[in-house]
């Protein structure tokens, strides 16, 4: 039983037209096989004030006290969603039960459903015609919500419904919110960026099914957060996510003929793979002492036939950038030993040649 003062009025429920006294905590309790019934006295209920509930419901009620929740004010569907009520729920929303009632606190039945994970009851709501828009209590979309704690059936349920797949965080962000995510780089733009989307979130995340779903229901991946300018697939090279990089680049990982690139920094050398044949190889120039190239597993994001550093300003033919970064694959003098900035060099012809095999989405590996 819930112990907690705010509830304190809320240990009476009607039964048979009168209120029993439930025995506070440290009086006497029921003995084991005892009746219910015999340490209970009858009384009549005196006039009651109610405290409007201003935080989320399911922080203050028990599914014990929802019927005299509902007595007391709350909606009703709010109410039977709390003691997961569902045939008693279809009856108020066939009586006509406004779905949408709203606490004093701003809360609503679906954004409950929600955060109680109940996804029966939440298409059953959305059937109902509940209103897909923000949450007043947590602040923002159901859609981002439902993003940001990884609710994939939410936001199928939600999409289906007409929740549109490119709703923006609002910011601020509460620190609640923040605080539920694992990842420092995405709490970093929650409170300091502005509209982040449901892609990008799933992006961060690693959340496959997130990204594929969304990207089913036409998620643009041109929208952009306002302050740092990132898009749906930084988030995913920032933590490394081989796999949701390929998945926003168009590629089918596992389905396609697979296309690799093997860089041996302690060979210089270079192999394409398809299919697990090589079928082209070459010496290389990697990252000298102080600008070395990074082993890992990485992904061709962008592609360019003529390409200009922005940071050194030289001419980089035939250009395969890695991860969204600073870093690719170009054409470039190759001395025999690691002399770059941290790009992998090759020699005109072999970067010419890669470049054509070569699509947006391949994977590149370094390895010492």
């Amino acid at each position: 039983m819930m112990e907690m003062n705010t509830l304190g009025t809320l240990r009476r429920t009607l039964v048979a037209g009168a209120f029993l006294v439930l025995p506070m905590a440290g009086q006497g309790q029921v003995a084991d096989g005892g009746e219910v019934g015999a340490n209970l006295a009858v009384e009549p209920v005196p006039e009651m004030s109610w405290t409007p509930f201003l935080e989320e419901l399911e922080e203050v009620l028990n599914p014990v006290w929802v019927g005299v929740a509902v007595r007391a004010g709350l909606p009703a569907v709010c109410a039977a969603v709390l003691m997961e009520a569902e045939e008693q729920m279809g009856e108020f929303l066939k009586g006509g039960v406004d779905v949408d009632e709203v606490t004093p606190g701003g809360d609503r039945a679906l954004a409950l459903a929600m955060r109680l994970r109940q996804y029966g009851t939440l298409r059953r709501l959305c059937w109902a015609g509940a209103h897909l828009g923000d949450c007043e209590i947590e602040g923002q979309p159901l859609l981002i919500l439902a993003a940001l704690r990884r609710q994939t059936e939410a936001m199928r349920t939600l999409l289906m419904s007409g929740a549109h797949p490119d709703a923006k965080s609002i910011s601020p962000v509460l620190p609640k919110l923040v605080a539920e995510q694992s990842l420092k780089d995405l709490q970093w733009h929650l409170e300091r960026d502005r509209n982040l989307t449901p892609i990008m979130i799933c992006a961060a995340h690693g959340d496959a099914d997130g990204v594929e779903l969304l990207m089913w229901a036409g998620a643009s991946q041109s929208h952009y957060t306002r302050v740092n300018k990132r898009y749906a697939i930084n988030f995913a090279s920032v933590q490394g996510y081989t796999y949701i990089m390929q998945l926003l680049l168009g590629r089918k990982p596992g389905v396609e003929a697979e296309r690799r690139v093997v860089i041996s920094l302690s060979g210089q050398k270079a192999e394409l793979y398809k299919e697990g044949q090589v079928v082209e190889t070459t010496k290389v120039s990697t990252g000298r002492k102080g600008y070395a190239t990074p082993a890992g597993t990485f992904v061709i994001t962008d592609k360019h036939q003529s390409w200009t550093s922005t940071i050194y300003h030289v001419a980089m033919p035939w250009f395969m950038r890695l991860n969204c970064g600073s870093i690719g694959l170009h054409a470039g003098n190759i001395p025999g030993y690691p002399a770059s900035h941290g790009c992998i060099r090759l020699p005109y012809a072999k970067a010419k040649a890669f470049f054509g095999h070569l699509r947006t989405g391949d994977v590149v590996e370094v390895v010492p």
